[in-house]
């Protein structure tokens, strides 16, 4: 089981690298796009949005590497 993530870095997406980016795959989305976490569900699973890339809002779970299908999200550490 993972730790959960310091809910300060959830939010909107603003440029000033304060919150954490990730891809994610939305259901109902045609493809993965660069979003945000809203919020934590559990150790694995997450809130997104990716509506400022044309995207949507839904519940997806971290993977190892590009999301592959509807329901995946990954976080980039650099």
């Amino acid at each position: 089981m993972g730790r959960p993530l310091n809910s300060k870095y959830f939010g909107p997406l603003s440029g000033t690298n304060d919150v954490l980016a990730c891809t994610a795959w939305v259901p109902g989305d045609s493809t993965h796009r660069t979003g945000a976490i809203v919020s934590q569900k559990n150790s694995n699973g997450y809130i997104v949005d990716t509506t400022a890339a044309g995207g949507a809002i839904g519940h997806c779970f971290l993977v190892n590497g590009t999301p592959t299908g509807a329901g995946q999200m990954s976080i980039a550490v650099s």
